[in-house]
Formats: structure tokens, C-alpha cells, sequence
């Protein structure tokens, strides 16, 4: 592959919550029922928030993320459209809520949606 990237592990960190954010099933055995997959001592929605909106400037600077941990605007697009349907969950319900009760939002559809799509663009270029 011609494109670089200088920070690999921050790519698979959000190759990771991509997974967890497009996965019902995995959000409702991990996140609400706390059964954990072999090797993970815990996950939930929350650690998903805090790395898209605290620990990357996903959030606040996606495009300074080229280079970084993502490739090109594509990859930028894809992954904006899950931090915007992240955020008119919380600009609807608030910050406050259970997991379990935002993924059972009409909202969370979104999502779980472009989470999906983002992992697989993502995954798409990775494999070149």
C-alpha cells in the first residue's frame, strides 16, 4: 500500500469500536449483560464515547486524524457519519442513559449502520 499512516494502533483501536458499535448482538451480551468475550475484562458504550470524543479529535478535527490513523477523506467521511449519528443520539436522550437504553433507541440504528459501514471501508484499504 502507498498510503502511511504513523499511529497503526490507533487505527485498530477504532477498527475495534467500529466492530462494537455496529455489532447488536455483541452490545447486548457485552454491554448490557456483561458477558465479556475471552480475553476482554470489560467494554461498554462508554469506552467507544471516550475514545471517538476524548482520546481522538474524531469528534473535534477529524480531517488532522489523515495521516494519523486514517488514510484518505473517504475513510473521513465514513467515520464522520458515525460520530454525527452518535452525537443526535446524545443531542435527543442526553449523556446520562444506560447502555442498554440507547441502543434500543429508533436512533441507535444509525449507529450501528455507519459504524458498519466505516469498519468495512476501513478494513477495505487495510487489505490492499
Amino acid at each position: 500500500m502507498s498510503m502511511e499512516i504513523s499511529n497503526t494502533w490507533r487505527r485498530n483501536e477504532l477498527k475495534v469500536k467500529l466492530e462494537s458499535l455496529s455489532d447488536r448482538g455483541y452490545q447486548e451480551r457485552v454491554w448490557v449483560e456483561g458477558i465479556m468475550p475471552h480475553g476482554v475484562v470489560h467494554d461498554d458504550f462508554d469506552l467507544a464515547v471516550h475514545f471517538i470524543f476524548d482520546d481522538t479529535d474524531l469528534a473535534d478535527d477529524i480531517q488532522s486524524c489523515i495521516g494519523e490513523f486514517l488514510f484518505n477523506q473517504y475513510e473521513v467521511d465514513c467515520v464522520a457519519l458515525v460520530v454525527k449519528s452518535i452525537d443526535v443520539v446524545f443531542d435527543r436522550y442526553g449523556i446520562n442513559r444506560s447502555d442498554g437504553f440507547y441502543i434500543k433507541t429508533p436512533e441507535w440504528d444509525d449507529v450501528v449502520f455507519y459504524a458498519g459501514k466505516a469498519l468495512s471501508k476501513l478494513n477495505e484499504l487495510d487489505e490492499k
